[in-house]
């Protein structure tokens, strides 16, 4: 790779969507479409065309809880990522250490990033809110990774997070999005407190992982100053980026 890949992370409903729509509308970069939610077997070639057929991405910002609309729209592309990590379905969680990876998983990932790297002809940029939880795998991968993180506040984070359980799950006390590792997920928490729980031991893993594995690769957005000043928040994201490099 040319490059070093940057990872956006943030406990769920924090607006890295937006961030995420944000560096591709704006900037040129690799990225995981859309339409590899329908071709998670093969991404590479969807891929190609992809580019080949379809108009370039331009976006209008809109999503609906992390999706986009079209096939090029930035995707989180949980099913391409579950090849290699843990679901909620398999392990009741979606924490990977550092050492989870075998080398064949780590070859077959490096080399579908590259991939994506040279179809787009720019550095790879993801935003999947289950790598929150999996810095310490990702470094193994990437060990050059540079990583964005997302900060929102808790009270907005949390009433977001409770709505969406209602909309995604059509139940308050059904889980939504990502398990960070020590979650009391078969415990019966009150809600509020699951959801607490969920953004508070999320944020925590990021803290320690990016500490562990990432010291002076980390770019800190918070979500106000996001959504307050786009473009100037933009401009100094991608300086900071720029300097990481």
């Amino acid at each position: 790779m040319r490059h070093a890949p940057i990872f956006i992370l943030s406990p769920p409903r924090s607006g890295s969507t937006f961030l995420y729509q944000l560096l591709v509308h704006c900037q040129h970069a690799a990225y995981t479409p859309r339409i590899l939610d329908f071709a998670e077997r093969a991404p590479v070639l969807a891929c190609r065309l992809a580019r080949w057929i379809l108009p370039a991405y331009e976006s209008d910002f809109s999503s609906e809880y992390g999706v986009g609309q079209g096939l090029l729209s930035p995707s989180e592309c949980n099913k391409l990522w579950a090849r290699w990590f843990p679901t909620f379905e398999s392990h009741r969680c979606h924490y990977a250490p550092y050492d989870y990876l075998s080398a064949s998983a780590i070859h077959e990932i490096q080399r579908i990033v590259a991939s994506l790297e040279h179809i787009f002809g720019a550095p790879f940029i993801s935003k999947c809110i289950n790598h929150s939880v999996r810095v310490g795998s990702l470094s193994r991968v990437f060990p050059n990774a540079i990583y964005i993180r997302v900060i929102r506040s808790f009270k907005e984070t949390s009433s977001s997070l409770l709505r969406a359980r209602v909309v995604k799950r059509g139940d308050v006390s059904r889980w939504w999005s990502v398990i960070p590792p020590g979650l009391p997920i078969d415990d019966n928490l009150p809600v509020i407190e699951q959801i607490c729980r969920q953004i508070l031991m999320t944020h925590r893993a990021i803290t320690s992982d990016l500490q562990t594995f990432a010291s002076g690769r980390v770019v800190n957005v918070h979500y106000d100053n996001l959504r307050r000043r786009p473009e100037a928040e933009l401009t100094r994201v991608v300086d900071e980026l720029l300097f990481c490099l």
